[in-house]
């Protein structure tokens, strides 16, 4: 558990968001992982050892012993998918700065390490605080009015998007994809997370040009 919330602070910054759903997946993935690796290991230098003697009746017996581990990977594999699958089991979040950041480890640190209860509550207060500022769901500073146009074509795959600030700070937003059934949510998982990032909080428009009704015009 304070692995996981140690980490939290770091997935916020390089994916922008917080696995609330890992928290509870680590309690189970982490003692099976730590059986699974040295079995395969194990298993893996046996395998190598008994080919490099001359005993390939061993690789038989390696190979039926090797369901036990891929049981127990295609378990935590289903796991994880499960976790994901919860919903509201991942938080996006702004990309936090280097001030919280350093505030939530430096507190976490001293909730800790430190023996006099005062101040180890004071630690826990300023913990609760750093992700309070960390989670928030707007970033803490907006985007700025430049005075010049600025293009943005986001990395959102197979996706026909990109945002447009005019010099007066108007912004729009051009969409030229057909509607998504299911699947992944590019607005949800890519956009929102990149405008949030860049302070962006408002836009004139949104304009959905779909592939089917362009061929019509």
């Amino acid at each position: 558990m304070v692995v996981s919330l140690a980490m939290a602070p770091l997935t916020a910054f390089h994916f922008q968001q917080i696995q609330l759903a890992g928290l509870v997946t680590n309690f189970i993935l982490i003692p099976v992982a730590s059986f699974v690796v040295p079995l395969s290991f194990l298993l893996s230098a046996f395998a190598a050892g008994a080919s490099a003697v001359g005993m390939g009746w061993f690789d038989k017996v390696v190979s039926l012993a090797e369901w036990l581990p891929g049981l127990l990977a295609a378990g935590m594999m289903a796991v994880t998918r499960l976790a994901a699958s919860v919903p509201a089991g991942t938080l996006d979040v702004p990309k936090p700065g280097a001030f919280p950041i350093a505030m939530f480890l430096a507190s976490l640190t001293v909730a800790l390490g430190v023996r006099r209860a005062a101040i180890r509550q004071a630690g826990w207060m300023a913990v609760a605080l750093s992700m309070a500022i960390i989670v928030w769901p707007l970033a803490l500073a907006s985007a700025k009015v430049t005075g010049r146009a600025t293009l943005i074509f986001p990395d959102a795959g197979r996706k026909d998007v990109f945002f447009i600030r005019l010099p007066d700070g108007r912004g729009f937003a051009v969409d030229a994809n057909r509607p998504d059934r299911g699947g992944f949510d590019t607005w949800r998982r890519v956009l929102a997370p990149l405008l949030r990032n860049q302070g962006e909080r408002n836009w004139e428009a949104l304009i959905l040009w779909a592939a089917p009704a362009a061929g019509r015009l």
